[in-house]
């Protein structure tokens, strides 16, 4: 039969038609690439899951690089050398290291005499940053610190703030001891012994031994000992820990979504397959919505819509109907899987 400027037309009509479908089709895919968090296959390595599990995944990243390498202009792929789970770790940490940093005071006191000294020592995981009182002279070496009281007041608050001495320690909470050194002179009794001259009955003079008492300054010392923990909120670190949980499952979730979508669009089960590329499965769908046999359409005209897509005036075989029916429920299932 000899083709018309109208068949050529409505054949045309069709394969722009079967174009769009392929686009919408395919930009489901270009969006769970985009939404993919992209890990190295260094971090995969490093997740608590099964070698079986760690495979899989790296074969949903062998297929996003295929296709961003094959879509460069609508594909980018977001690599990231930690996944979501170390993140939260990481900002818990961050989080630590600022706490930790907080100005800190310990008051102590006495109601004997005045404190000339304080000694401060924290566990070794962690070290002074600064310390501080009014009118003290401060050393300071790593986990311990001095305070020398030049004006021995009665009453004392110490400043201090505290840094991690070497790794970041979540569940070692920072245990301060104090101890103060306390100094009061009072005034004690002394003995002296004397030998006089004394007349006896007889008045003859003799020698007697006398004990003398007088009072004498003497310095007295004491200690008073305290002590203060310091950690970062049990709660704040379990609410961090059910995050990374949280994190991790989504970190899974999201390559499961882009394996879902390959196996619907390509008809490729990247679980089973060991040779991943972009060749769709002859039964797929992307392979269906290539409609090979367009040719054969017939073109008589009839009115009403064809699935929306098709022009009014296009009239296509019932077998065709069918399948291009079909491609339109499987787009609409993708449109539900992609709002997941």
């Amino acid at each position: 039969m000899k083709k018309t400027n109208k068949d050529e037309k409505e054949r045309q009509t069709v394969a722009a038609v079967v174009d769009e479908l392929k686009k919408s089709i395919l930009a489901k895919v270009t969006d769970a690439v985009n939404d993919l968090p992209y890990y190295s296959n260094e971090s995969i390595d490093k997740l608590k899951i099964a070698d079986e599990d760690k495979e899989y995944l790296k074969k949903v990243n062998s297929f996003a690089e295929q296709y961003a390498k094959a879509n460069r202009e609508k594909t980018t792929l977001k690599r990231r050398a930690t996944t979501r789970s170390q993140d939260q770790l990481d900002n818990l940490k961050d989080a630590a290291v600022k706490n930790v940093k907080n100005v800190q005071t310990m008051s102590i006191s006495t109601e004997q005499g005045k404190i000339k000294k304080v000694e401060l020592l924290v566990n070794p995981q962690y070290k002074f940053a600064s310390v501080s009182a009014k009118g003290a002279n401060v050393t300071i070496n790593s986990n311990k610190a001095v305070l020398n009281l030049t004006n021995k007041p009665s009453e004392v608050t110490v400043s201090y703030q505290l840094e991690y001495a070497k790794d970041v320690t979540l569940f070692t909470p920072a245990v301060v001891n104090a101890t103060a050194t306390t100094t009061e002179t009072i005034k004690e009794a002394k003995t002296k012994e004397e030998v006089v001259e004394e007349k006896d009955k007889n008045g003859k003079k003799v020698k007697k031994k006398k004990t003398a008492i007088s009072p004498e300054n003497k310095e007295i010392e004491r200690t008073i000992v305290k002590t203060t923990t310091h950690q970062e909120p049990l709660d704040s670190v379990n609410k961090n820990i059910e995050n990374s949980n949280t994190a991790l499952y989504n970190d899974l979730e999201n390559y499961t979504q882009l394996a879902t979508v390959v196996k619907t669009i390509y008809g490729l089960d990247i679980a089973k397959e060991n040779n991943i590329s972009l060749e769709p499965k002859e039964d797929s769908l992307l392979k269906k919505a290539e409609l090979k046999d367009i040719n054969k359409i017939l073109t008589s005209s009839i009115s009403g819509a064809i699935l929306d897509e098709l022009s009014k005036e296009l009239t296509v075989p019932n077998d065709k109907i069918l399948e291009l029916s079909e491609l339109k429920k499987n787009s609409d299932q993708l449109k539900k899987l992609s709002q997941r």
